[in-house]
């Protein structure tokens, strides 16, 4: 069965049955799009667009956060168990790129206080593993570390996303407070 890219939408009752729903991302979008023509052409006033569209982002960023999961799982660099760490050819990348220093040491604080205030007010151990996914991804704005990243990810043959993803777990592990960890190889 070939994966293709889909918005999955899991929902549990009580009794715990699932329903899950998996829409292409094609047709997602086309549904996002309907919805915010629906919502401008309705003439709703400008807060209910807002929440709207924070709706929408925290829905992109689900979308995102899941296929990217896929993504790194798939290339051997983190465990497929709970909590997620990174393997040793994981951690052979980010410490080969430097990613590790500038995670752990150059930019630790000021990518702490972003990952802080992003993070909603109950949060989760996991709300902080993939909002530090996404503070760790938005590196490659930063002018000097994106292009470290990419000539890095370039000369290895590997995604800067996989690589700045299982970064994300090492800021995840700065906030949490806990000793980064190197997965076990998978049991046969």
């Amino acid at each position: 069965m070939e994966l293709k890219e889909a918005a999955l939408f899991i929902f549990k009752n009580m009794e715990g049955t699932e329903i899950v729903i998996k829409i292409e991302i094609i047709y997602f979008l086309g549904i996002i799009g309907s919805l915010i023509l629906i919502v401008w052409r309705g003439g709703l006033k400008l807060g209910n667009i807002e929440n709207s569209l924070k709706w929408l982002k925290e829905g992109f960023e689900k979308v995102e956060s899941r296929l990217g999961s896929l993504e790194v799982k798939k290339s051997g660099m983190e465990n497929p168990g709970s909590p997620v760490d990174p393997t040793k050819k994981g951690w052979k990348y980010l410490k080969e790129s430097g990613l590790d220093k500038i995670i752990d040491e150059e930019k630790r604080e000021d990518l702490l206080k972003i990952l802080k205030d992003s993070l909603p007010e109950n949060y989760t151990k996991y709300d902080v593993q993939e909002k530090a996914r996404i503070v760790v991804l938005n590196l490659r704005d930063d002018t000097e570390v994106g292009k470290k990243m990419e000539e890095y990810a370039f000369d290895n043959g590997i995604s800067v996303d996989i690589l700045l993803r299982l970064g994300g777990l090492l800021l995840r592990d700065n906030f949490l407070e806990r000793k980064h960890n190197v997965a076990p190889p998978p049991s046969q």
